[in-house]
């Protein structure tokens, strides 16, 4: 059998033929798919130029994904994204350290969100009105509302909180998107204000939620 082979596009970007392994093919599909968010937006994905630019049919894709809001779920769900970072957190029994935890989770919020980034591109979409990307506006707040309740049934579970788990759950996804709506969308400025703006987050939530804060 003769072995995948790689080449670079001109935009510098790893592009490989259909001979891959499936699940390296998949893999290599979501990648593709970020680098595509994040030279065009979610907007600008296009499945036949993901195909064109992986080196596989369009068809795969869909039957890897089924659909174009399925691959930017499975984009979404990646390990370049905020949501990946919180499903990794819910994985394991909660913390006897829920302001830890939070810290961690507010610290990869503010390098996961930053301008440029898949993540923020995806909360972008999902604070926008922008009638291209509605299909996958409503996969997204599925996804959301998924993400929302397991970390709600995990706060409840740690005995730790002074309100109930859905409210504290809220509170946190809540003040993300707030955030993301409200600093700056250039790069450099989000680095020199969102640290301290996530930091202050993590905070305040502590403050309300934790019952020994």
């Amino acid at each position: 059998m003769r072995k995948a082979t790689a080449r670079r596009t001109s935009a510098g970007d790893d592009t490989v033929g259909a001979e891959a392994a499936p699940t390296g093919r998949r893999q290599l599909l979501i990648e593709a798919t970020l680098a595509m968010i994040m030279e065009r937006g979610v907007a600008g994905v296009s499945t036949r130029d993901l195909a064109q630019r992986v080196g596989v049919s369009e068809a795969l894709i869909f039957h890897y994904f089924k659909s174009k809001a399925g691959l930017l779920e499975a984009a979404a769900l990646s390990r370049e994204t905020l949501l990946s970072s919180l499903l990794e957190v819910l994985e394991k029994p909660a913390s006897n350290n829920l302001a830890a935890t939070l810290q961690s989770l507010t610290e990869a919020a503010s390098k996961r969100l930053r301008p440029g980034t898949p993540g923020w591109a995806f909360c972008s979409i999902m604070l926008s009105r922008d009638p291209r990307t509605q299909d996958f506006r409503e996969t997204g707040l599925s996804v959301l509302t998924n993400a929302r309740s397991r970390f709600a049934d995990w706060l409840e579970d740690s005995g730790r909180l002074r309100t109930d788990g859905f409210a504290a759950a809220c509170s946190f996804f809540e003040g993300v998107l707030f955030l993301v709506a409200t600093l700056p969308s250039e790069a450099q400025a989000w680095d020199e204000s969102a640290p301290e703006a996530f930091a202050g987050l993590a905070l305040r939530w502590c403050q309300i939620h934790l019952g020994d804060a």
